[in-house]
């Protein structure tokens, strides 16, 4: 039983020697960035961000063309359901002489 944890804890030290080997190897690859690539990763973020700029002004104008196309329905919406009520009414007025007597015609009149 000793013997396989001394297997186990070998194993484990090779392993830690040989990930900080990798991690000493990579962190000793240069990576000084020049002033001439840091200022070409500025201009490319300048211009995505200006590329998104654009594409988010397009969508606030999609959506504010939307928010009027749906203002307006809505609002002939409104003037049809008030042109059909005051039909309504006009053909209800239209019948009170065929509704035989004033207290006929006040009950047709309030149930509709």
């Amino acid at each position: 039983m000793g013997g396989e944890r001394k297997k186990i804890l070998m194993g484990l030290m090779v392993a830690m020697i040989l990930g900080f080997a990798v991690y000493f190897r990579l962190w000793t690859i240069d990576y000084a960035i020049s002033s001439d690539d840091t200022e070409l990763i500025r201009r490319q973020f300048d211009l995505a961000n200006r590329e998104a700029l654009d594409e988010s002004a397009e969508w606030r104008i999609k959506y504010d063309e939307e928010v009027e196309r749906a203002a307006k329905c809505d609002k002939q919406l409104i003037e049809l359901m008030e042109l059909s009520k005051l039909t309504h009414f006009c053909y209800m007025i239209s019948m009170i002489p065929y509704v035989a007597g004033g207290i006929g015609a006040m009950i047709f009149m309030l149930g509709a």
